[in-house]
């Protein structure tokens, strides 16, 4: 008896310690996409030296040149970050009560700036993120829909983005796009979303599958135009 008292104490801890150290199921889905991260489409700082770039570069194709150089730098400037958030079940609205910005590193930016002309279109929940600002916060801005990513303006035809907090479920879910800018830094970072549903709160990292956004400065970096059968095209201001 004393022996089967001991297996059922025994079983009883090994399910208490399952039950207390379970990850908890997150009621949110967030789906993320750097839509400027896109080096064929935008401007990117390069970080190493043109001469050594142009090497690595040499006898490969354009696709594989462009897979280098986004492996080796950052989208320029700024990086635009959309977001999906959705509820994980049906029946379970989610309360969602901040979203925060995480710089993770800072550094001074160097290697090259190479250009690109594609512009990307903004979404109608736009937020503008200064990561020269101690901490950056998101601040929500009217834009254009579906106007360019550059806009310094809003269209006749805007959307003012909605203020935290807000609900998400499974069958309305939120699209957020965020502008996030530095003039100074190279800055890997991340975010925070806050969220609370049926007397349970948390926060949620989001980052770029698996590893930090990463946004950076060009000023006083070389410019340069394009990449040219291998080799990059010198921009003289």
């Amino acid at each position: 008896m004393a022996t089967l008292i001991a297996v059922f104490t025994g079983l009883g801890e090994d399910v208490y310690r399952w039950l207390t150290h379970r990850k908890p199921i997150k009621p949110l889905t967030v789906t993320t996409d750097v839509a400027n991260g896109d080096p064929e489409c935008n401007p990117f700082v390069v970080e190493q030296s043109p001469r050594d770039f142009e090497k690595a570069i040499s006898g490969k194709s354009q696709e594989h040149a462009m897979a280098i150089m986004k492996n080796r730098g950052g989208p320029a400037e700024k990086t635009l970050v959309d977001l999906t958030v959705q509820g994980a079940k049906p029946d379970q609205a989610v309360q969602l009560t901040g979203l925060r910005v995480v710089i993770m590193s800072r550094g001074a930016p160097r290697g090259f700036h190479l250009a690109h002309a594609c512009t990307a279109a903004l979404s109608p929940r736009g937020y503008v993120v200064d990561l020269d600002r101690r901490p950056p916060k998101p601040s929500p801005v009217p834009v254009p829909v579906g106007g360019p990513f550059e806009s310094p303006k809003p269209s006749p035809s805007v959307t003012t983005p909605p203020n935290f907090p807000y609900k998400v479920s499974s069958t309305d879910p939120e699209y957020i796009q965020l502008r996030v800018f530095t003039a100074s830094c190279d800055c890997r970072w991340h975010l925070e979303l806050d969220w609370n549903s049926q007397g349970e709160s948390g926060t949620i990292k989001i980052n770029d599958h698996g590893k930090p956004f990463r946004t950076i400065s060009p000023k006083g970096l070389p410019y340069y135009d394009d990449v040219i059968n291998g080799h990059l095209v010198r921009h003289d201001f």
